[in-house]
């Protein structure tokens, strides 16, 4: 198994209810890119809230990509 092209690991009890904004660095949008056939990604930004109940996490947001 490959390794993602852009992961992030994080605590969800520390998040819970706040937001968080994910965005991958130029090298990995290029990857991204690459993996789905793309000519270049020049933007890829979610801004999420995750919510917890038990072990089902659910994230909420948008996303906003240019490619």
């Amino acid at each position: 198994m490959t390794s993602p092209e852009f992961s992030r690991l994080f605590d969800v009890r520390q998040l819970e209810g706040k937001s968080l904004k994910l965005e991958p660095t130029a090298q990995e949008r290029a990857a991204l890119a690459q993996r789905f056939g793309l000519v270049r990604i020049d933007r890829l930004v979610a801004v999420l809230s995750l919510t917890r109940t038990g072990l089902v996490v659910v994230a909420n947001g948008t996303l906003d990509a240019r490619i």
